[in-house]
């Protein structure tokens, strides 16, 4: 029997533990019977922001000391890819990460953000680049579409305001065309 929940469907969560196997000893569903999976020839390959990792590292890696003994360089702001090159295995867990997981994890990587110079070339250099799709779209209506550097200099500026990288570049691209057209 399936509990109900106030909007009919149940939490992403709950969802989760329902379609998929849990980890050893790490579901939030009390009832669900575990499964012991033998991972040990399991890769792990982890990708993402990891929003708010940033924070954790920078608190283990900053003086905490107030008053006199304070040192007001250690507050400085630090990038947020050379904070995430000190990542430990501990900011992972404050993170949020259970041991289990972490432990499977022997190495971390970590990537800079996307300038605006590499989000502009992404928009016309690779073989399926965005702009060479629209410019293929317009062709097939007879309308050539030119787009300058500095269309591209702004898109990337706006993706990286918004924060997003080159997940925003097709819907920035998209808005931008059809407010021209």
């Amino acid at each position: 029997m399936s509990p109900r929940f106030a909007s009919g469907k149940p939490p992403a969560w709950a969802r989760c533990c329902w379609q998929a196997a849990p980890l050893a000893n790490a579901t939030p569903c009390p009832h669900q019977e575990f499964i012991q999976i033998d991972t040990s020839n399991i890769l792990f390959i982890c990708g993402g922001a990891f929003d708010g990792l940033e924070k954790i590292i920078e608190r283990r890696l900053t003086d905490q000391s107030m008053g006199f003994r304070s040192s007001p360089e250690t507050r400085k702001k630090r990038n947020v890819g050379e904070l995430l090159q000190h990542v430990m295995p501990e900011d992972l867990l404050k993170f949020g990460l259970i041991p289990e997981f972490i432990g499977r994890l022997p190495i971390v990587a970590t990537l800079d953000a996307l300038d605006e110079a590499t989000l502009a070339r992404i928009l016309v250099e690779p073989k399926n680049a965005l702009v060479r799709q629209y410019q293929k779209f317009f062709e097939l209506d007879g309308v050539e579409l030119v787009v300058q550097e500095g269309a591209l200099r702004a898109i990337a500026q706006e993706a990286i305001r918004r924060g997003t990288g080159a997940r925003a570049l097709q819907i920035l691209t998209a808005d931008d065309i059809q407010q021209a057209s």
